[in-house]
């Protein structure tokens, strides 16, 4: 209840009517109820994280339970899914619960299928959206696909998730302060006629590893060596496309070796399984015996705040008279 009281007053703005702290308690409460093992508080602080952020409350509200759900089928905890919700709510222009539920399975899916988790860009997400965000990158949750999936990449080829994100944040950073060196091999980074509107990223980055032809010290020069670590499975994928290549001549090894490469891309981005899967995810993480007793206290909590609250509070004129 204090939570949400401090809610109601922080999302307030001027001249306006602060929210029902009461009925956004009930929100918290249904929320965890409907996912067992979460918890009405935790879903509460997450409501709040997403609003220090954004400051749109009415969203926060209608995320609760994906942000709760998603947090039961991961392992992540309520607070972090939220906070990187509110970077795609930002960043990527993510405002309905659909989109949400889309972008936040890709990375769930992308997590599982590679060593990027969930809970990993949680924590991860901001400095990594807000450069993918000043680079141009799609928004929507197409937009958040590909982030997924280059950052899946960049894990693999990285000691930590904090390196990873850096390697990402770098890549994106290199392709705009090395676009005229780019540009000198033949490959465009801004749309024809443009200076400041990227072209797909994926694209940008496959062409300039080809024109390249896969040179470590080419490649090191553009992208840096902070920037190179988040490409470099990349590089290796089409220089291995290359060297298994049966084409006789160095146009078809190079085809074959962007083949290879986008075959990597792909395979990182396109990661399968939909909301669909996060629902199954959570269903059988909510039937564990510490969820079904987080979920009977929850229950109980949320009576004796809904019955015994109101009546105790009517009894505080005559404990501060006894004090």
């Amino acid at each position: 209840q204090d939570i949400a009281a401090r809610l109601s007053i922080n999302a307030r703005g001027a001249g306006e009517k602060g929210a029902d702290a009461t009925a956004l308690r009930r929100e918290f409460e249904n929320a965890a109820i409907a996912n067992p093992g979460a918890k009405a508080a935790d879903v509460a602080a997450g409501a709040a994280g997403f609003v220090a952020k954004t400051g749109n409350l009415d969203a926060a509200r209608r995320f609760t339970g994906t942000f709760a759900t998603v947090a039961s089928a991961s392992g992540a905890s309520v607070e972090d899914i939220s906070n990187a919700a509110a970077d795609l709510f930002q960043k990527f222009d993510i405002t309905s619960i659909e989109d949400m539920q889309k972008a936040l399975a890709s990375l769930t899916m992308q997590g599982k299928a590679g060593a990027f988790e969930i809970k990993d860009a949680a924590a991860q997400f901001a400095k990594m959206s807000a450069a993918a965000s000043r680079f141009g990158l799609s928004k929507g949750s197409e937009g958040v696909k590909i982030l997924g999936g280059l950052t899946q990449i960049a894990r693999s080829a990285t000691g930590s998730p904090e390196q990873a994100a850096t390697a990402v944040e770098a890549t994106f950073r290199q392709l705009i302060a090395k676009s005229g060196t780019i540009k000198g091999l033949g490959v465009d980074v801004f749309e024809k006629g443009s200076k400041s509107k990227t072209r797909d990223v994926r694209d940008i980055i496959t062409e300039t590893i080809a024109k390249a032809g896969g040179g470590q010290v080419k490649l090191q020069e553009i992208f840096g060596e902070e920037g190179i670590r988040g490409i470099s499975p990349l590089i290796s994928a089409f220089n291995t496309g290359k060297a298994k290549s049966g084409a006789t001549d160095d146009v078809g090894r190079t085809a074959d070796g962007v083949k290879a490469l986008r075959a990597a891309l792909e395979k990182a981005i396109d990661a399968p399984g939909d909301w669909s899967e996060i629902v199954q995810d959570s269903a059988a993480a909510q039937k564990t015996a510490s969820a079904q007793l987080d979920a009977a206290w929850e229950s109980i909590k949320a009576a004796v705040s809904r019955e015994a609250v109101p009546a105790i509070m009517k009894l505080m004129p005559a404990l501060s008279q006894l004090a």
